[in-house]
């Protein structure tokens, strides 16, 4: 049977330095391939603030976002008219959205949009115009969409591409997504015991309680000035995401925060996810199915096997952030990944046996100290076909069971995080 694998050595590599056209200065590097993994744009809040301090008589949230055309079904009927989906802010009988406005929680909003849009722009300028990688026009073979199956991702997709290529009404694009229990550009909740053990050691352990307990006072004090009735419920992820949905609309923060428990609010959700991604087994589990997946893609590019020059995954912070950590090697403290970042790989040539992968977060060279922080890595040493199973019996079986098969997780103790999966 067949097992996928990652090993990462990153230990060679080049110094060539590329002209803007896509190629060195002496003409033997070819850009072939790029893949783009973002995280979605900004939002409305996941979880509503206590009624008693919202105002439905001003609504903040507004999801007026031009995006006519998805079918849900994948079904077009030939001549119909456009739908629009809209969330009514009130109709003066006391009944409203849990958020103020015409949004549901955790819907991409009209600046979200534009977030996406503005990326596919830029992204036009660097891939078409200066490089040539993508012709000028939409080319639908080409292209590989994939989306977690939630508006916010669905929607910052057709934003980026429509940025991309603005010109192009008409165009029938496939975008590929799956069901949430066999999700792997995130990590659902029930679908992974291991991780969720794993997990559940770290908000245990002396760091955990020692962190929060510094800073409980603050969270009970919103409670109270917030009159919430479960102050249980209200959690530090919750005053987090309140925080920063606001932050990037330009709202106001919620009654009682300042800028100062703005700031506690944000540090307590970098360490929630810093301290799980100190955990290179708990990297592994949250991004190594999908970093076999992106491997995969440019083994298939240079082989020859696909016709594919753009791959673009929309997915979510818990996309973006460990991926970052891995390829950084964890190198940096986590920060948050902000609303409609990316990570881009990009797979050069020199020849047929001659293959480098250049990486960027946010427009910025990634450099991966495991590749000798080098611009350029060699692709047989950015990845190993052939592993093993990881040694115990609680990683090798079915880590992630579907309901139609189970997922293995494979692995190599080299304290990466990088591991490949492998449907059996």
């Amino acid at each position: 049977m067949f097992k996928l694998a990652i090993f990462v050595a990153f230990a060679l590599f080049i110094t060539q330095v590329l002209a803007e056209d896509g190629s060195s200065s002496d003409g033997a590097l070819e850009l072939v391939a790029a893949q783009i993994i973002t995280r979605h744009g900004a939002r409305s809040p996941a979880w509503a603030l206590p009624a008693s301090v919202l105002d439905y008589k001003n609504p903040s949230w507004h999801c007026d976002a031009h995006t006519l055309t998805w079918y849900d079904d994948g079904s077009v009927i030939p001549n119909s008219p456009l739908f629009k989906l809209s969330y009514d802010a009130g109709n003066g009988t006391g009944h409203h959205n849990d958020i103020p406005g015409n949004c549901q929680e955790s819907q991409l909003t009209v600046e979200g949009g534009k977030m996406h849009y503005d990326l596919g722009v830029r992204v036009r300028e660097r891939y078409v115009s200066t490089l040539g990688l993508l012709p000028a026009t939409l080319t639908p073979e080409l292209m590989y969409l994939r989306t977690t199956d939630t508006q916010r991702t669905k929607a910052s997709l057709e934003h980026q591409i429509s940025g991309m290529y603005p010109n192009s009404r008409g165009t029938v694009l496939d975008v590929h997504t799956i069901d949430f229990r066999g999700e792997y550009l995130w990590s659902p909740d029930g679908t992974c015991p291991r991780l969720e053990k794993l997990e559940a050691d770290i908000t245990s352990s002396l760091e955990w309680d020692k962190y929060f307990a510094a800073i409980e006072p603050v969270r009970v004090q919103l409670c109270e000035a917030w009159s919430a009735e479960d102050c249980a419920q209200v959690t530090w992820m919750m005053i987090f995401d309140n925080v920063a949905t606001r932050q990037a609309h330009g709202i106001p923060l919620p009654p009682g925060v300042d800028s100062k428990i703005a700031q506690i609010a944000t540090n307590a959700a970098e360490f929630n996810w810093g301290l799980k991604n100190s955990n290179g087994e708990l990297r592994s589990l949250y991004i190594g199915e999908f970093l076999a997946e992106l491997v995969h893609n440019f083994v298939a590019v240079s082989r020859g096997a696909t016709p594919v020059k753009w791959f673009a995954y929309s997915g979510h912070d818990a996309t973006v952030g460990p991926l970052v950590q891995v390829l950084n090697g964890n190198a940096q403290p986590f920060i948050w990944p902000p609303y409609a970042a990316d990570v881009i790989l990009e797979l050069w040539t020199k020849g047929p046996s001659s293959w480098f992968i250049r990486a960027t977060y946010q427009g910025e060279l990634l450099r991966m100290p495991a590749c000798g922080n080098q611009e350029y890595c060699p692709m047989d040493d950015f990845y190993h076909q052939g592993g093993r199973p990881c040694g115990s019996a609680e990683h090798g079986v079915a880590v992630r069971p579907s309901g139609r098969h189970h997922v293995a997780l494979y692995c190599v103790d080299i304290g990466s995080g990088w591991c490949g999966y492998k449907s059996e």
